[in-house]
């Protein structure tokens, strides 16, 4: 008795543990990225890149953007990764990071227009 139920909770557990691994890869490509921007607009050259093989996105992207906007969301990934880390919801603190970065390039559009 209580083995299925141990052996549940373990793969829970391990699904729990894999899925904290995946999302501190996809912050720190995110973070990556938007240090990447910031470097592109202050005029870095490609090999001080951490993506410098995608250095052509990097610098149409940097145009698209301000530098306090992109260090708002690097704050705001570092807020998400501790965030996660207490164990929040992960889909639920992706949702808010994804969309202070897309409702700012928005906003950014619109008033350019």
């Amino acid at each position: 008795p209580g083995v299925k139920q141990r052996i549940t909770k373990r793969f829970e557990r391990a699904e729990r543990a894999e899925q904290q691994r995946s999302l501190g890869i996809l912050l720190d490509d995110l973070a990556s990225w938007l240090r990447d921007l910031v470097a592109v607009a202050a005029g870095a050259p490609a090999d001080a890149l951490v993506n410098a093989e995608h250095e052509e996105a990097l610098r149409r992207d940097a145009l698209a953007v301000d530098v306090p906007m992109v260090l708002g969301w690097m704050e705001r990934v570092s807020s998400c990764r501790a965030a996660l880390a207490r164990n929040g919801a992960p889909e639920l603190h992706l949702e808010r990071l994804l969309m202070a970065i897309a409702v700012g390039l928005y906003a950014r559009r619109v008033r350019a227009a």
